[in-house]
């Protein structure tokens, strides 16, 4: 998100330095250009660096997922008519929570479009912003 805000910050604001003070650089326009598509390969860079770590934990909370729904048929494959009598007794007592199962959903697509979907989007239309800039110039 840093580097897609910097991008946004050059192509929109027009902030591209002049001159990098620390080193003794003074930036002729040729050089802004490079500093553009410089700050266009970094952002890409980081897009694509999260786009590999997030699919990468995508998988890994999906292959959990499928353990944990493998683990509950083998549970349910030994269950038996007293544990099912236990199981009901004990329901009955506690508060219900269906309300979570019937969220579960809702809260996962919404968490997956803002953390991930949201970081790519903005990193592409980034990207997109600085190549105008560098077309315009």
């Amino acid at each position: 998100m840093f580097a897609g805000t910097t991008g946004f910050l050059v192509s929109f604001a027009g902030i591209v330095p002049t001159k990098i003070s620390a080193f003794g650089i003074e930036l002729s326009t040729l050089d802004q250009k490079t500093f553009i598509l410089l700050v266009a390969v970094v952002v890409f860079y980081f897009l694509i660096a999260f786009a590999v770590y997030g699919t990468s934990d995508l998988f890994i909370w999906r292959k959990k997922y499928q353990d944990y729904l493998e683990e509950v048929e083998k549970y349910v494959d030994g269950w038996t008519e007293e544990d099912q009598r236990l199981y009901d007794g004990l329901y009955s007592r506690l508060p219900k929570i269906d309300w979570l199962y019937d969220r579960f959903k809702d809260v996962t697509t919404c968490r997956m479009l803002f953390e991930f979907l949201l970081p790519v989007v903005y990193g592409i239309v980034a990207i997109v912003a600085l190549g105008h800039v560098l077309w315009i110039r």
